[in-house]
């Protein structure tokens, strides 16, 4: 949550505890500006792990990668030394 989030949020509640002050609603009415704050902030805190977990996977999917193309050279080369000794000196 921003800092002016957080300010204006608590400038709500105030303003609903002065509002329902020794009332049976200001429960009820705190929990309507506070319930969606902490909502948005698992909201905030998931999407930020999908992140984290989406940048996993394509650091995970490069090493593959790098892997991959690190067995195919080492392939090739292997194959370049097979045709350099079944080739008959000239």
């Amino acid at each position: 949550m921003k800092d002016h989030e957080l300010r204006d949020l608590i400038n709500d509640v105030t303003a609903v505890a002065r509002l329902y002050a020794n009332t049976q609603q200001l429960r009820e009415q705190i929990a309507h500006l506070i319930i969606p704050a902490f909502k948005k902030l698992e909201c905030e805190k998931e999407f930020r792990h999908g992140q984290v977990v989406a940048q996993e996977v394509i650091i995970a999917m490069r090493e593959a990668q790098i892997i991959l193309l690190q067995k195919e050279m080492i392939e090739i080369k292997a194959e370049c030394l097979a045709k350099k000794i079944d080739t008959p000196n000239a």
